[in-house]
């Protein structure tokens, strides 16, 4: 009896020792099985994140090329700002240059009108200033002396042909003459109007001496002034000398301007 129940205890656990062993290849089959599945899923995770490190460098990489496209974009930017906020101030400079410009020329075209003005005011240029030449001797009594070497003549008045100036214009003029006689002589001259003696002049004497005069006389248009010998008084030959024998004479005011 008890060889039977040890025999079934042995038998027992030898059937447990079996089970147990095939439970423990079991278990060690599954372990196995579960630690390549371990493995394999530390490689796919490995090979994962290492893809995903590439791809995170990729993406800095690329972060900080845009980051640097940025700065240069920014660089440019401020330097366009720079230039425009030159340029702006450029633009107000020149327009406070066209401005002071715009004032400087205000004020020459007042200045022109001015001046201008005061040319109206003063009226036409009309004026003249001649010479003798050359020496004029035995000239008659009541002769019109020709200055004949003109050096000026505005507005063409006078006439170094004939020896008359013919008034362009009415209004107020001065005339003025001299004359140097031969040496030793007298003659006497005078400034005719119109045929009509207005002012003498004395000139000569022992030696050679000159005789100036001034007159300011008011013109109408197409009168005659011109300087003659007067009459028969002085002393013969009725010499008049060159170069320092002169006439001249210019227009003061114009009528219209008078009034």
């Amino acid at each position: 009896m008890t060889y039977y129940i040890y025999s079934f205890l042995v038998l027992c656990l030898s059937l447990g020792m079996i089970f147990y062993t095939q439970k423990l290849e079991t278990l060690q089959l599954e372990y196995r099985s579960l630690s390549a599945h371990v493995h394999a899923i530390q490689t796919e995770t490995a090979t994962t994140l290492l893809s995903l490190k590439k791809e995170i460098d990729a993406f800095r990489a690329a972060l900080n090329d845009e980051q640097k496209k940025k700065d240069s974009l920014n660089g440019v930017i401020d330097k366009l700002r720079a230039e425009l906020i030159e340029e702006r101030n450029k633009r107000k400079h020149f327009e406070e240059t066209i401005a002071s410009q715009q004032t400087e020329l205000e004020i020459v075209k007042v200045a022109i009108t001015s001046q201008e003005q005061g040319l109206k005011a003063i009226g036409p240029r009309i004026a003249f200033f001649a010479r003798v030449s050359p020496t004029i001797v035995g000239i008659a009594p009541w002769a019109t002396i020709i200055f004949s070497n003109v050096e000026t003549n505005e507005g063409v008045a006078y006439n170094n042909a004939t020896g008359e100036f013919v008034a362009p214009k009415a209004g107020l003029y001065v005339f003025f003459s001299t004359i140097l006689a031969g040496w030793g002589l007298i003659i006497e001259t005078g400034l005719q109007v119109n045929g009509n003696s207005i002012m003498l002049i004395y000139s000569g004497g022992s030696a050679q001496a000159s005789g100036s005069n001034m007159a300011v006389l008011p013109l109408k248009v197409g009168d005659v002034v011109k300087m003659v010998k007067t009459g028969p008084w002085g002393t013969t030959p009725f010499t008049i000398h060159h170069y320092w024998s002169t006439f001249s004479g210019f227009l003061l005011k114009a009528d219209d301007i008078c009034k």
